[in-house]
């Protein structure tokens, strides 16, 4: 596995929530995009349960 470094990361993570239809969990800091807030307005009036963490917990599964 190998870090993903590139300029479309923002519309691949809006994809991303676009396609979800149960749940989906965010940082706060990726949600000032508006390409972001907009995906995740539309998968709540889906009805997707949209949680978005105040802050990375100190020991995250991204460490």
């Amino acid at each position: 596995m190998e870090f993903i470094f590139g300029i479309d990361i923002i519309e691949r993570v809006a994809q991303e929530i676009k396609k979800a239809n149960k749940y989906v969990r965010i940082a706060v800091f990726q949600v000032h995009n508006g390409l972001i807030y907009d995906a995740l307005e539309h998968a709540l009036n889906r009805d997707v349960i949209v949680e978005i963490l105040k802050s990375l917990a100190p020991k995250s599964d991204c460490s």
